[in-house]
């Protein structure tokens, strides 16, 4: 998860293309679990929101 962190930081890719990377071939459960870790949806966490 770390490593999708910098990637939404760092680059431009989309969050779909995020999950792919990462190993997630379905890209809304990794965003469930991304905001189970982070606090923040990808894209929440992209535009800077604050975690819980």
């Amino acid at each position: 998860m770390e490593q999708t962190k910098e990637l939404l930081k760092k680059t431009e890719l989309k969050t779909y293309e995020i999950a792919n990377r990462a190993g997630y071939a379905n890209s809304q459960y990794f965003s469930i679990l991304f905001k189970k870790y982070a606090g923040v949806t990808p894209s929440g966490y992209r535009e800077g929101e604050k975690s819980l």
